[in-house]
């Protein structure tokens, strides 16, 4: 009688034999890895690998964002990762992956592990250029969010564009899908999908300035509420390159119309931006200064969106050859069209976020930093129970093979 074979027992020996192959193929013809010295990677023929590892500690003040009793503890993060390239011409390849790895002293049940995976695929004929990418989060991060807990979630998001160049002409045009799945089951309603068609268009005016016009449509589908089902057109036109003297960057602005197929959900028709400046004042000073006006999508009681207003101003001081440092300060407005009802009271939220600190790096060689940070962060909202205070310090060491 013929034995029943227990299930998956093919693809064990599948398994076993490629790893025996694998193990008695002569190793004479295969290249040998090169190890370059601490900065320089692997490598094999023209694959660049570098391994790196970040190891930190830190104190946070408010470990469960709390408006009322909040409680501190201190974290441990060890972040493995890795980056990779590929330069095969005409093609290129660039890879990274990281995990970062909390462990707390009292709070265990805040354990966590965020991983991040990028990946770009350039390929380049003459004029014309295609180009994949795609990223990949798991995390569960508060902080530049809408959440008030920890929710965890995986984003993808996957590109592919095509370029072309055409005397004083660039033309980019491309998809992307950007996919949001949320791990804790109550929150699978919110699980959705987007849809974008883009299309920018650069005109060299001067040697070092391109003027832009940039066009998006985005459709929105929820997995399983497709009531909440939408979509937007958005059109911005600015300048790119060097704007003035010392002063490199993008700003652009225009106009969103954005529709759900809910009639109770509050659509938007209103102006959008994005401003990135770097000033270099002089060799060792640089500033960066940044707004972004744009809506995103809402999982907050019963609101389709919310308004972000961001602003944010970073000063880089190079202090000695190896001592870099980097004071910033943030500033969120979130703002929501729908009414709530919160304790017999009609309001609509409105959260208002400072972020204010800096960091301070030493290069103690090419593949070795060590750094130290500190960062206040502050919440206020409209809505009882969502505002918080949190002061982060932070100490920690990064190398790179």
């Amino acid at each position: 009688m013929n034995k029943k074979r227990k299930p998956g027992s093919k693809v064990v020996r599948n398994l076993a034999a490629v790893t025996v192959a694998a193990l008695v193929v002569p190793l004479s013809p295969v290249r040998a890895l090169e190890f370059g010295s601490p900065g320089e990677g692997i490598g094999f023929q023209n694959i660049y690998f570098h391994p790196t590892l970040g190891l930190s500690g830190y104190y946070r003040s408010n470990i469960h964002i709390r408006e009322e009793d909040p409680v501190g503890d201190y974290v441990l993060r060890i972040s493995p990762g890795f980056t990779l390239d590929i330069p095969w011409r005409p093609a290129e390849f660039r890879g990274l992956y990281r995990a970062d790895i909390y462990r707390h002293d009292r709070y265990r049940d805040q354990d966590r592990v965020h991983h991040l995976a990028d990946g770009t695929a350039d390929i380049w004929l003459s004029d014309f250029g295609l180009r994949f990418r795609n990223r990949f989060s798991r995390a569960s991060t508060i902080w530049e969010t809408e959440f008030f807990e920890r929710l965890f979630r995986d984003d993808n998001t996957a590109t592919i564009t095509a370029l072309g160049f055409f005397n004083r002409l660039q033309i980019e045009a491309g998809y992307r899908n950007f996919r949001r799945r949320f791990q804790q089951v109550e929150y699978h309603p919110a699980d959705r999908m987007e849809h974008q068609g883009l299309f920018t268009g650069y005109y060299r005016v001067s040697p070092k300035i391109r003027a832009l016009v940039k066009y998006t449509y985005n459709s929105i589908e929820y997995r399983i509420t497709p009531t909440r089902d939408g979509q937007f057109h958005e059109i911005q036109a600015g300048v790119r390159g060097n704007i003035a003297p010392r002063l490199v960057g993008v700003v652009r602005a225009g106009w969103q119309e954005r529709r759900y197929d809910q009639p109770e959900l509050e659509d938007y028709s209103g102006l959008v931006g994005y401003i990135s400046l770097e000033h270099k004042y002089s060799q060792n000073t640089e500033f960066e200064l940044g707004w972004e006006g744009t809506p995103r999508e809402s999982i907050y009681a019963g609101n389709s969106y919310y308004l972000i207003n961001r602003f944010w101003l970073r000063w880089n001081q190079q202090l000695t050859n190896k001592l870099l440092a980097r004071p910033e300060l943030l500033y969120y407005h979130h703002r929501y069209p729908a009414t709530v009802e919160i304790e017999g009271e009609s309001k609509r939220r409105t959260d208002i976020t400072w972020q204010a600190g800096g960091r301070l790096s030493y290069q103690v060689q090419q593949w070795l930093e060590a750094a130290l940070s500190y960062h206040y962060r502050n919440r206020d909202s409209n809505i009882s129970g969502l505002s918080y205070e949190d002061h982060i310090v932070t100490v920690g060491v990064s190398a790179y093979y």
